[in-house]
C-alpha cells in the first residue's frame, strides 16, 4: 500500500512538472517556431501580456486604426522598465485597434515574442506588432486572453510559418493581414521597424491573413 502511494505520488509530482512546459510546447510546435530559450521579458511586462491589474480596464471594443495614425500619437517622454499602464496619452493603452496592414518582415526575440514589422496599406510609415509565447503569460492574466494570445501566435504562424519560421535575425514577409491588439508603448531601442513614438500592439489578439508568405 506504501509503494502504490509512493508510485502515485511520483505520478502526481510528474504530471505538474510537465503541466507548464506543454503551454509552451503546444504554442512553440503549431508551426514549427521553438522559442531560441525558455527566457521571458522584463520590462513593462505585466503590461505587455495582458497581466497587470489595470488590464481588465481594456476595452475589448475594436478602435479601426491605422499604421499612419497610430505611428502620430503623442507618447510618454519617459518609459521605463516598470512604467504601469498610461491612462493619459488618448487612452491608447485601454484600447483594442483593428487594421489592415503589409508585413515586412519578422524575428524570434530574445524574450521569446515573435516580433511582427508591418507597414501602412499606402505609405511607407512602419510598426512593430507582437505575439507573446503562451508559456511566458503569468497567470495573473484572464483565461479569456491567455487563450487568445495562444491562439493568435498559433494562426500567425499557421499562416506564415510552415516552410520558413521566424529566426533570431529578420526574415522578409510579403502580403497583407488584419491585426487586432491592445495599445502599447515600448522604450524606442532601434527596434527592426518601430514607429518614433513607440508605439506597437503588444499583445496581438486576433490574426489573419490569406496571403502570407516569405518574401525574395
Amino acid at each position: 500500500m506504501v509503494r502504490r502511494r509512493h508510485t502515485a505520488a511520483i505520478v502526481g509530482v510528474t504530471v505538474a512538472l510537465v503541466a507548464v512546459p506543454a503551454v509552451l510546447s503546444r504554442t512553440s510546435h503549431a508551426g514549427r517556431y521553438v522559442a531560441p530559450a525558455p527566457a521571458c521579458g522584463t520590462a513593462r511586462w505585466p503590461v505587455k501580456t495582458l497581466s497587470d491589474a489595470a488590464a481588465a480596464s481594456v476595452d475589448p471594443k475594436l478602435v479601426p486604426a491605422t499604421v499612419l495614425g497610430l505611428t502620430t500619437l503623442l507618447a510618454p517622454p519617459h518609459i521605463g522598465n516598470t512604467l504601469p499602464r498610461q491612462t493619459g496619452y488618448s487612452g491608447t493603452e485601454f484600447k483594442t485597434f483593428k487594421m489592415t496592414v503589409r508585413f515586412v518582415g519578422w524575428m524570434s526575440e530574445g524574450d521569446s515574442d515573435i516580433h511582427l514589422e508591418v507597414r501602412a496599406l499606402q505609405g511607407p510609415q512602419t510598426m512593430v506588432v507582437e505575439f507573446p509565447l503562451a508559456g511566458c503569460v503569468a497567470k495573473s492574466a484572464s483565461v479569456s486572453n491567455r487563450r487568445k494570445m495562444a491562439r493568435t501566435m498559433n494562426a500567425l504562424l499557421a499562416a506564415c510559418g510552415k516552410e520558413h519560421p521566424p529566426t533570431t535575425s529578420m526574415r522578409t514577409l510579403t502580403g497583407t493581414a488584419t491585426i487586432s491588439g491592445v495599445g502599447f508603448f515600448d522604450k524606442t531601442h532601434g527596434q527592426n521597424g518601430g514607429a518614433d513614438n513607440g508605439i506597437e500592439l503588444h499583445p496581438v489578439l486576433r490574426f489573419a491573413s490569406a496571403d502570407c508568405r516569405a518574401g525574395p
